[in-house]
């Protein structure tokens, strides 16, 4: 889309990290990532008639991934740091997402967040809470993880977090998305399509909405 971007994670030295490696390279991606003693994660996801999706996901060694691994400058050249839930998972990852989110408001970046599954949000729910509080400049997040941070329906979770977080962001399936800065909310409508597989919306439209916002 335009856009220069920086991807950092860890790979084990197997083909799959050299294929994933390889189609960072092909897609113009900067690439930090740290080899390490392992196998790189995968996920076999299955997908039903009605396009949605269950993953089976082995992080591999992303668990491994630690604040040594940063790529410190990248961060601090960087208008936006982009980051998941999932980060807050094992103590070297927290670690590291926490001394990243530290470098990144240090630099003036915007911090954007994608709650990214209700299985994440709900096991890290403290930790994004403090977050929030502190200042985001944008969070991402769909109906249901919505409902796990608010304890409302998406329309109201979006205000709910707009009035901590500058931008919110909550995605409702085919009834579009609501977006809310302040006191200003927006509904966006999506458009009407066959649903084939659900795989990656929500990393598409956070990319989309990502690079028109920079």
């Amino acid at each position: 889309m335009g856009c220069r971007s920086c991807y950092s994670s860890a790979i084990g030295p197997d083909l799959n990290g050299a294929l994933f490696s390889q189609e960072l390279e092909k897609a113009k991606v900067t690439r930090r990532l740290a080899e390490v003693d392992g196998v790189t994660g995968t996920s076999v996801v299955l997908v039903t008639a009605d396009g949605e999706r269950t993953m089976n996901t082995h992080l591999g060694v992303c668990r491994e991934y630690g604040k040594e691994f940063l790529p410190f400058e990248d961060i601090r050249q960087s208008r936006i740091f982009f980051t998941t839930a999932y980060m807050w998972d094992t103590p070297k990852q927290i670690e590291a997402i926490e001394t990243a989110l530290d470098v990144a408001r240090e630099a003036g970046c915007r911090i954007v967040i994608d709650l990214a599954d209700p299985f994440a949000v709900d096991r890290s729910r403290d930790a994004l809470r403090r977050h929030i509080e502190q200042g985001l400049d944008l969070v991402f997040a769909n109906g249901e993880e919505g409902r796990i941070m608010t304890g409302k329906e998406p329309e109201a979770a979006c205000r709910e977090m707009a009035r901590t977080v500058r931008v919110a962001v909550v995605k409702d399936g085919a009834d579009g998305a609501f977006i809310a800065r302040g006191d200003l909310m927006i509904h966006v409508e999506a458009h009407s399509v066959t649903v084939v597989d659900t795989t990656g919306a929500g990393d598409c439209f956070a990319a989309g909405f990502l690079a028109g916002l920079v």
